[in-house]
């Protein structure tokens, strides 16, 4: 009798811990997301200044606002991933002609008022660009690369916006999104980086305050761990997003620059920092550990 009652219980931990390695491991997710092509109408005729745009996120977003009739500025020091940009839009006069190019460099105040003077008409600034100087830890003392991810993730968005304001002013309603990260809500292992991003959320409520009496928005998205592709190596560290267990799709961050830019959708949103993680960083202690 005592037999059959281990041997039950056995059985029992053995399959409860089975069904707990089941639920820890990532499992691929199909996200239901809109196709830009279907609201080819929603940001007809608005111009977009786009920055970052060669890097994973920036492509998707001007893909994204040129495809939904937007005439867009892709900014980025990158010139050969401009070129592939373009090259990847469709093969058709109607996507190029609402496209132009801007090699930039962020870091240099100079190139930021050049870039703002050459644009005429803007509705809607997305500060996307940024780097993560790949500094490693608090106590590096290579000081010339957090002044670097300060001047792209700050000082040029910074510098970049307030030059625009008066085309931002004269639309019917301006929009201004930064893109910032989840590092600027929780701890990290890239405190330059996410003190950067940190400070652009400051950033974003103070100038949400200041040009409110001018009617420009100005919010914030923060993406999670967005992966290019299922081999990418952070994918490990998944395991720790209580919704779905994924990586955060760029469609979704897209999404959500684009609800905030949207005069229709959200005409009294202002000052509002919108995070895109599945809820990563409601789970700090496993984000440390990851």
């Amino acid at each position: 009798m005592v037999r059959q009652v281990t041997t039950r219980r056995w059985r029992f931990r053995r399959a409860l811990s089975a069904a707990r390695r089941e639920l820890r491991t990532p499992v691929p997710v199909q996200w239901n997301l809109i196709d830009p092509a279907r609201e080819s109408e929603q940001f007809l005729d608005q111009h977009v200044l786009i920055t970052g745009a060669a890097g994973l996120i920036g492509s998707a977003l001007v893909e994204a606002f040129v495809a939904q009739g937007a005439v867009v500025d892709a900014v980025d020091i990158d010139e050969q991933g401009l070129a592939a940009l373009v090259d990847h839009l469709p093969d058709d006069s109607w996507s190029t002609d609402r496209l132009r190019t801007h090699v930039c460099d962020l870091r240099n105040p100079l190139a930021i008022a050049a870039l703002a003077a050459s644009i005429e008409t803007l509705d809607i600034l997305v500060n996307n660009a940024g780097t993560n100087g790949l500094v490693a830890g608090v106590r590096s003392t290579a000081s010339n690369l957090w002044s670097e991810v300060l001047q792209v993730n700050l000082v040029g968005p910074a510098l970049l916006t307030d030059a625009l304001v008066p085309k931002l002013a004269a639309a019917i309603t301006g929009s201004v999104v930064f893109v910032t990260s989840i590092h600027a809500v929780s701890s990290s292992k890239l405190p330059a980086y996410a003190a950067s991003k940190a400070a652009g959320v400051k950033l974003m409520e103070d100038f949400a305050m200041q040009l409110a009496p001018q009617n420009i928005r100005v919010n914030a998205v923060g993406p999670g761990w967005v992966l290019a592709d299922d081999a990418d190596a952070g994918v490990r560290a998944l395991a720790a997003q209580p919704l779905a267990y994924g990586p955060v799709p760029v469609g979704a961050v897209v999404q959500a620059v684009q609800f905030l830019a949207d005069r229709s959708r959200s005409p009294v949103t202002t000052g509002q920092h919108l995070v895109v993680d599945g809820a990563r960083t409601l789970q700090r202690a496993d984000y440390l550990r990851s």
